[in-house]
């Protein structure tokens, strides 16, 4: 998993480094060892096996030392066992840190309308609305939705405009040099393949 903390160039530059580097332990040495994968079938009986055989090992002194991110009551506070949290997702900093992101986030969308880390819709960001007006156009990714848009708003500029889409679904932002009037927003609404236009300012 160091792989996730490093971009492709560092894990080649990496390796090349420690290419001809003895390692300390080979895999022979080890019984029984956690590659920190993911999915870990916790669920198996096979997997459960070989974790009760590593907690017997670690009581025997066969086993030096266990290390997991998977912290349980059957290894937190035992001696010879480290554990560490998930990916750092757990510990006080990362959650004060998460909760500060997804409020930021949130208040960026209610605000502005920029979609960061959607779960089903994809990022779009057109930063500060500083234009009269800003539309926000949930719709199928289909095509001929962006030509259908500017048609209608034909009577006003365009500032600016940003169109995303993730699978079936798109997102629209555009900015308007004049309020949009009440008339616009139903002949936007009315097209098919809108589910939704919000009117952000």
């Amino acid at each position: 998993r160091f792989a996730l903390f490093f971009d492709d160039e560092e894990i080649a530059l990496l390796r090349q480094s420690l290419s001809g580097v003895e390692p300390l332990y080979r895999e022979e040495d080890f019984r029984y060892f956690d590659r920190f994968a993911d999915g870990d079938p916790y669920e198996d009986p096979g997997y459960r096996s070989r974790f009760h055989t590593i907690l017997t090992a670690l009581e025997e002194g066969r086993i030096r030392k266990y290390v997991s991110d998977f912290p349980n009551v059957k290894t937190v506070g035992k001696p010879g066992v480290i554990v560490v949290p998930h990916l750092g997702a757990s510990t006080e900093e990362s959650e004060d840190n998460c909760a500060a992101m997804a409020v930021n986030e949130l208040m960026d969308f209610l605000e502005n309308g920029n979609i960061k880390n959607s779960v089903n819709y994809p990022n779009c960001n057109l930063g500060l609305c500083e234009s009269a007006s800003r539309i926000a156009i949930y719709h199928r990714n289909v095509k001929m939705m962006i030509s259908q848009f500017t048609s209608i708003l034909s009577d006003t500029n365009i500032v600016n405009m940003s169109n995303t889409s993730r699978g079936q679904y798109a997102y629209t932002l555009l900015d308007l040099e004049d309020k949009l009037k009440e008339e616009t927003l139903e002949k936007l609404s009315a097209i098919d393949g809108v589910m939704r236009v919000r009117v952000v300012k």
